[in-house]
């Protein structure tokens, strides 16, 4: 971490949540400052020649201009961010391409055009059913982009020039690819303290946030000032990608105590339940709230209570509970097509979903046709209207 002064920062990759320092002479000159400061974090993080680098300001979300002023004042860590330099796909990291080397004349799969880029599209086998040269190798999965033909780049090139890159007869014929790696909705928090004031549980896909327990009455707990919601997905803690239903594992990592602990965090789709219900459907938690971390082990969530409730209600996992924030608005605008509501109430109760409303998410989530009504065409509406218009944050007290 940087000091008024310093002349190095700590930046986090968002691909894996590890850590490296950034360092310069404090003699440097101005002009040519970025130019050293973006080529040690193209070294340190691999990022490709494909990727635009820059450094984001987790603390207010803000881009940090890389200069010497700003950042000899940094006084948290940074994250890197890296956007691509074209509208095709192409490796924002060098470890995300492969090679593969064809000596056969058929290569063994199909190709198809997506996102002005060439990619995989299925395998094919030889007529006598063995496997083809591309899915025999093991390495290639359909939806992988061809990036370089003989280290001649694919990118920015048209479908039939590929193809006639592909069909040359020069043998062996070596291929490059690369695997997209999702980096959409990637976030880290920075743990310091012992408590982590999260528990964790299991979806089928992967391992999640199931609570945000306070830190003390009326105080939220870290991981939730951090940004933290539940159902967000753990991706990584400390340089370790936790791979789907790896829940054993993110016990493991995230019971560990050193400080400061990066967790890494895919933000998920699925809305919230409301305050005091449960949804019915993880299995299993994990928490980590505690001052003293747990020793490792599973718990049925039976019986264990929650800062939103622990009591199971009798609509707890029925259809409709863990509706996603676009199915709630998709019913919302459907009441209007059914002349349940007119075009201005419909406004009205979709502001009231984002706003996260508990008794109108309620409503929607059970498909209330009459309690939605009731609560839109209230009196206090035009209050709570008013207020929405306002964009002011008001506490209810």
């Amino acid at each position: 971490m940087a000091q008024l002064g310093s002349c190095s920062i700590r930046v986090i990759d968002l691909d894996d949540g590890s850590v490296r320092t950034i360092s310069w002479d404090p003699n440097v000159p101005d002009q040519v400052f970025e130019s050293l400061v973006e080529a040690q974090l193209r070294a340190q993080f691999g990022v490709s020649d494909e990727a635009w680098v820059d450094l984001i300001d987790t603390a207010n979300s803000s881009l940090v201009h890389i200069t010497k002023d700003v950042l000899s004042n940094v006084k948290d860590s940074l994250c890197l961010c890296l956007a691509a330099k074209t509208e095709a796909l192409a490796p924002m990291k060098t470890n995300e391409v492969f090679e593969v080397s064809f000596n056969e004349r058929a290569l063994g799969m199909t190709i198809r055009e997506h996102n002005e880029s060439v990619i995989v599209n299925h395998f094919k086998r030889q007529s006598n059913g063995a496997l083809g040269a591309a899915e025999a190798c093991g390495r290639i999965q359909s939806g992988d982009v061809i990036y370089k033909v003989q280290g001649a780049r694919t990118v920015g090139r048209s479908y039939d020039n590929v193809v006639q890159m592909l069909q040359t007869q020069t043998r062996p014929l070596c291929i490059q690819f690369f695997r997209p790696f999702r980096r959409d909705g990637l976030f880290a928090v920075e743990f310091r303290g012992a408590s982590l004031n999260m528990t964790i549980t299991t979806d089928d896909v992967n391992v999640i946030v199931k609570d945000l327990p306070m830190a003390h009455p009326n105080i939220v707990g870290y991981a939730e000032a951090h940004g933290v919601r539940m159902f967000d997905i753990v991706h990584a803690v400390d340089g370790e990608i936790i791979n789907g239903l790896e829940y054993n594992r993110a016990i493991s990592l995230l019971s560990r105590s050193t400080r400061p602990m990066v967790v890494v965090f895919a933000r998920s789709k699925m809305m919230p339940p409301t305050p005091g219900r449960s949804t019915g459907v993880m299995t299993s938690r994990f928490s980590f709230a505690s001052t003293v971390a747990p020793s490792p082990r599973t718990s049925n969530m039976d019986g264990i209570g929650s800062r939103r409730g622990s009591g199971c209600s009798a609509m707890s996992g029925v259809d409709g509970e863990s509706m996603l924030v676009e199915e709630m608005l998709e019913f919302c605008e459907g009441l209007g097509t059914d002349n349940v509501l007119n075009a201005k109430e419909v406004e009205l109760l979709k502001e009231l979903v984002l706003s996260m409303r508990p008794d109108v998410c309620s409503a929607v989530k059970r498909r209330n046709k009459n309690a939605l009504v009731a609560i839109v065409r209230s009196p206090f509406m035009r209050i709570w209207d008013s207020l929405l218009k306002t964009r002011e944050s008001i506490l209810l007290a």
